[in-house]
């Protein structure tokens, strides 16, 4: 629960997160004023697989929208990260990502992909010499897997 005046003033959700519009208000409530915790479970989470949540998996909307919420942090809270920082806080993104390039290649479009890419460049610059890395990595594996276009 919030002050309706602390919930104005932080700007309300971002109604373009599906997924991380909480999160982002959370963010953006603790740069104006400070919160408590309660340990006490307030409300149920529910999972099945239709559930936006479960969807997001399959599209990698989930990597997209946190990395927006980070990007959001890192941009407008006045805080200075280091690069091995923000590295880390990356980290389970990019190996969900990487997974999804090197796997799933066909389940997630190319604009999302693109997306997540610039995203992570912006805040990594060196993105693309890990893309690189992780696809010399893999590279024995995907050529033993069976070509799948047509001949």
């Amino acid at each position: 629960m919030l002050k309706r005046e602390i919930f104005n003033l932080a700007g309300k959700f971002d109604v373009n997160l599906r997924l991380a519009a909480d999160w982002k208000l959370w963010v953006k409530v603790l740069m104006i004023s400070d919160i408590a915790f309660i340990s006490e479970e307030l409300n149920y989470f529910r999972r099945h697989s239709n559930t936006v949540r479960s969807l997001s998996v399959e599209n990698c909307s989930f990597i997209e929208e946190e990395l927006l919420v980070k990007k959001f942090i890192i941009d407008a809270s006045g805080l200075v990260f280091s690069d091995e920082v923000v590295s880390q806080a990356c980290e389970l993104m990019k190996t969900f990502w990487f997974d999804s390039l090197f796997h799933f290649p066909n389940k997630v479009s190319v604009g999302r992909h693109i997306r997540i890419y610039r995203l992570l460049s912006s805040m990594e610059p060196t993105i693309a010499k890990q893309i690189i890395m992780q696809l010399f990595k893999r590279l024995p594996r995907l050529l033993k897997k069976p070509y799948m276009g047509s001949e």
